[in-house]
């Protein structure tokens, strides 16, 4: 799969996504109306987009593609992706959790999926309690995404057992700043694909 990295056009609202591993390889991907940020937007958090995305109808056959701009600072909210909601940020503009350089954007909150299909790319998911990422069933792909997480909590999380829940990541940074951090904890009948150069480092254990 390619590592190459994926950009929006301010001027066309328009993101290319040639050649992303684990993304449908098309270019041009129109946004509108559905972008997050905190001005020259159609929205100010990213829950309130994917409510709108959902109510026009948005399914996996037929996605609806959110893009979420660098904010004054976090966005503070957790968010509950459904079927057929893409989320996705620019991430050439600086998330490297290596150089500890968090310009793109952040979300102090969880992610949460409960059926369908979802994915979430460039986003920096960092949790001040709790789990970063929970899936109750359906199947999620994540990339290009980074996270901290701390003493106690949990990057990835299955909590339901037989859900069938499925996780495939592509290209992801992740810390556990503080031990006990835990990378995955899971319930039976729920997988974790990894896929090209995900890199986890200083957690503790997983859990089953």
């Amino acid at each position: 799969m390619s590592t190459s990295q994926y950009k929006f056009n301010p001027f066309t609202h328009k993101l290319d996504l040639t050649g992303v591993g684990g993304i449908t390889p098309v270019t041009d991907i129109s946004m509108r109306p559905y972008i997050v940020g905190p001005t020259n937007s159609d929205y100010t958090t990213i829950q309130a987009a994917i409510n709108a995305a959902v109510a026009a109808g948005a399914v996996d056959g037929a996605p609806a593609n959110i893009l979420v701009k660098p904010n004054n600072g976090p966005y503070i909210e957790n968010i509950t992706l459904a079927d057929g909601i893409h989320v996705y940020a620019d991430n050439t503009s600086g998330n490297n959790q290596w150089a500890n350089t968090r310009k793109g954007a952040i979300l102090q909150g969880s992610v949460t999926l409960t059926s369908g299909t979802a994915q979430i790319s460039g986003i920096d998911i960092s949790p001040t309690t709790g789990s970063a990422i929970l899936v109750y069933g359906g199947e999620l792909y994540i990339s290009f995404c980074s996270s901290y997480t701390f003493a106690g909590e949990t990057l990835l999380e299955f909590p339901v057992s037989l859900s069938s829940s499925t996780v495939i990541m592509n290209n992801n940074s992740f810390i556990g700043t503080a031990s006990p951090s835990r990378f995955l904890v899971y319930e039976s009948g729920s997988s974790c694909f990894l896929y090209d150069s995900n890199s986890a480092v200083n957690f503790s254990e997983d859990v089953s």
